[in-house]
């Protein structure tokens, strides 16, 4: 059909220089025109005759490989970037899945933080706790120090008083003092 259709354009230019070139322009040019000899009719009819004639058929194998292998790349062309379309589709469903993936990852870490902050602030309650109980703990050590110290003393003293009078002593001269 495009074959044809260049055929055609091509018939009707060379048909339309015929035309134009035996139409006359003025009717008094054609009267004043001196009679075309019978070569020139000849010459003329083959030339309409080769320009009406067939085209060469190897010309027409050629021109119809030439349309059907730039038909076959178009396809190509065409199939390859259907297939880019459909991987890059593939491609972007891949991508939002992941990322959903992360997304639901996120939320789990939020879930967890929260669940951390608050095992956190209640450790914190107990840590005070703890805190409190060790100053309480020192302040009694301290007590206990004190309360030790000041039995020392007091169990020395009572060995000092309660010791036998040694030999040399004599019982009117001892005096005990508390």
């Amino acid at each position: 059909n495009q074959l044809r259709s260049l055929e055609q354009a091509d018939k009707m230019h060379s048909d339309g220089a015929h035309v134009a070139e035996s139409t006359p322009r003025d009717h008094n040019a054609e009267d004043n025109r001196p009679q075309s000899s019978e070569a020139e009719n000849v010459s003329q009819e083959e030339e309409t005759a080769h320009n009406q004639r067939a085209p060469d058929p190897k010309i027409a194998q050629a021109s119809q490989r030439m349309f059907d292998s730039v038909a076959a790349f178009l396809r190509g062309e065409l199939s390859l970037t259907g297939q880019e379309c459909t991987l890059l589709a593939a491609m972007n469903e891949r991508a939002a899945a992941e990322y959903d993936k992360f997304g639901d990852y996120a939320e789990g870490l939020c879930v967890f933080f929260e669940r951390l902050s608050q095992k956190s602030e209640i450790l914190r309650e107990y840590l005070a706790d703890v805190d409190e109980i060790d100053r309480q703990v020192t302040e009694l050590e301290a007590v206990a120090s004190a309360l030790d110290g000041y039995t020392s003393s007091l169990e020395s003293r009572l060995r000092t008083a309660s010791a036998p009078p040694s030999p040399s002593w004599s019982l009117g001269t001892a005096k005990l003092s508390f």
